[in-house]
């Protein structure tokens, strides 16, 4: 193995920060372990501390934007880009991009697939292997195929005190 044939987290940050455009004191806060993929990258924002595991895609077509303390399992694909259900519009070539929103202090399960147009509130434990699309509210674990709340959580300040 050669001396470019690995990159270490100094060089990962470096890369990644040049790629989201952020600076590199920012990106100390954001890990991401190797393999990810992205279209853009300039359209992934992030709002504080992030930890992906591996293999984590974005399809950035428009605005992807992750809260602070959030945390992605393997394999967790966001996709902003979609295309038409209607066979003429995607024979055209018409494709769509709608913004993906992922709240603070939540937890995307390995495999999780969100799509644009999503909005995940703040607090919430997206399932294993679920495929959202849409808004969900704070503070609620959401899975299934299509995604639909699974079950309401108490907000963190009322978790502490029990």
């Amino acid at each position: 193995m050669g001396e470019m044939d690995y990159f270490g987290p100094d060089s990962r940050w470096s890369i990644l920060a040049e790629l989201f455009q952020i600076p590199l004191e920012k990106m100390k806060k954001i890990a991401i372990e190797p393999p990810f993929y992205c279209d853009y990258g300039c359209n992934i924002k992030f709002k504080g501390e992030f930890y992906s595991n591996f293999g984590l895609t974005v399809l950035d077509c428009a605005e992807v934007t992750f809260g602070d303390r959030v945390l992605v399992a393997p394999n967790a694909q966001v996709y902003a880009a979609t295309h038409s259900v209607d066979v003429a519009e995607r024979q055209a070539g018409l494709e769509r991009a709608y913004p993906v929103t992922v709240g603070d202090d939540c937890w995307l399960g390995g495999s999780a697939v969100l799509i644009g147009p999503c909005h995940i509130g703040n607090g919430c434990t997206v399932a294993a292997g679920a495929v959202v699309r849409g808004n969900f509210p704070d503070n609620c674990v959401i899975g299934g195929t299509p995604a639909r709340i699974l079950k309401r959580l108490d907000p963190p300040s009322e978790q502490r005190q029990n």
